[in-house]
């Protein structure tokens, strides 16, 4: 009995320490994302390949169609340095959901049109991933054993295919007792 007591004691004391360094990673992870600077516009790297391609000089047929540059900055909060160039002009827009593999994108001008078309093709996801997304949850209710608050913070550790590995820890009181685990987890997506 004296072994059991002193199993759960050593169970809890190693919960409490992973909710702590659980805690900490995730408290250091919300200060690092929240100092970066919101992202402005960027210009993607050239498609794999294409970077040594020589370029060539096209003569338009028709004029070039692009977007009014006040109602475009209105919309996109477009870069000084193209609102007040009027050789810059916009042509095209696109929003993109996020990817794991990335994306290849390509503007496409039709020289008897004059109009602009962004074309993008999502790359395939690597095999592995390491690290990926951190979350905290809070739950509250009502079970059968009286009222519960929970707190936990998961971790992703590693992504082979659509598998993900994880570490979960968390703690709360569940009918007036406190309870604390760190587990280890595989989820799959789809």
């Amino acid at each position: 009995m004296q072994r059991l007591i002193k199993h759960r004691h050593d169970i809890l004391i190693g919960s409490i320490c992973f909710l702590i360094a659980a805690g900490l990673v995730f408290a250091r992870k919300m200060v690092r994302h929240n100092l970066r600077p919101t992202p402005g516009f960027t210009t993607p790297p050239s498609a794999k390949g294409m970077t040594a391609t020589p370029t060539e000089e096209v003569q338009l047929t028709v004029p070039l169609k692009t977007y009014s540059k006040k109602v475009a900055t209105k919309k996109m909060a477009l870069p000084q340095e193209v609102v007040t160039n009027p050789a810059k002009q916009v042509t095209a827009t696109a929003d993109l959901k996020p990817s794991d593999g990335g994306y290849t994108m390509a503007a496409i001008t039709d020289t008897s049109t004059g109009i602009t078309n962004i074309i993008a093709k999502e790359k395939p996801r690597p095999l592995f991933g390491f690290g990926g997304n951190s979350e905290i949850c809070l739950l509250g209710g009502i079970t059968n054993r009286g009222d519960s608050a929970l707190v936990f913070v998961r971790q992703d550790m590693l992504r082979v295919g659509s598998v993900q590995l994880f570490t979960l820890g968390g703690g709360g009181v569940m009918g007036g007792k406190f309870a604390a685990g760190a587990f280890a987890g595989v989820s799959v997506k789809w």
